[in-house]
């Protein structure tokens, strides 16, 4: 079987990356029967047009709070990686699907085979946009997504309809699509906010060691003014000069 009877003519791929990617996908196929066989096929079945993705999203919306947020920043991304892997990258980049349908170690697991390009996969692209969108804004939301978006881009090698590489690029793809949302919808901070901060103030009295600063020209402040230093003697005032630079002024003291 030649170079372009595996990968087309869009990808170039050095030898040991084909090799790589040959090995790893035959050591998939050579797996035994299991119960996980079914379960990844449905997986990447419930995976498709992103319904899987739309359905987390609806769990992390009752949440509400980041769990919220990061449903609506992962359906973002989602639309993202899918409009970058299916409109741009796949046309741009053919490559062949794995020769599953004519090997008999994934007969069993067997899926209808996209006729879309193989590179990248677009299912690890959707997958990796929503668990990263979703951590971006509730890590704990996200730490149990990981775990399904990752079997979700595993189940296209289980299933012969991807090579491994595809996958990768493909995950790599989501994640990238998904953190670039940051530089136009800033992340919420997960600190709660701080409301009245009681600081210890060394103790004046008479007002020894404050500077009050007076602007003459502004409304009552010779009346303040005059209340203040009866009230604290010891207190150094300072009058502006209305014919200078306030800003300026302020600086020297």
């Amino acid at each position: 079987m030649g170079r372009n009877d595996i990968y087309g003519r869009g990808v170039i791929v050095p030898e040991r990356y084909r090799t790589a990617d040959r090995a790893l996908f035959e050591r998939s196929g050579a797996l035994r029967a299991s119960p996980a066989d079914p379960l990844l096929r449905d997986l990447g079945r419930a995976a498709n047009h992103s319904v899987l993705w739309v359905a987390c999203a609806a769990v992390c919306a009752t949440a509400g709070g980041h769990a919220r947020r990061g449903a609506v920043r992962g359906l973002l991304s989602v639309a993202g990686a899918s409009a970058l892997t299916n409109g741009l990258l796949k046309p741009l980049l053919p490559r062949r699907r794995p020769p599953a349908r004519t090997d008999p170690k994934f007969r069993r697991r067997t899926v209808p085979i996209p006729r879309s390009s193989s590179f990248p996969s677009g299912h690890a692209a959707s997958a990796a946009a929503f668990a990263t969108g979703v951590v971006l804004e509730s890590p704990a939301a996200g730490a149990v997504l990981a775990p399904l978006a990752a079997a979700v881009a595993y189940s296209r090698v289980h299933t012969g309809v991807h090579w491994p590489g595809d996958v990768v690029v493909g995950a790599a793809v989501g994640a990238t699509v998904a953190w670039s949302t940051r530089r136009w919808w800033a992340v919420r901070s997960r600190e709660p906010a701080t409301v009245q901060v009681a600081a210890a103030a060394p103790a004046l009295p008479g007002g020894d060691g404050m500077l009050l600063v007076v602007n003459r020209d502004a409304g009552t402040a010779e009346e303040i003014a005059a209340r203040v230093t009866a009230a604290l003697p010891g207190v150094r005032r300072v009058d502006l000069d209305p014919d200078r630079d306030p800003a300026e002024q302020s600086e020297r003291l």
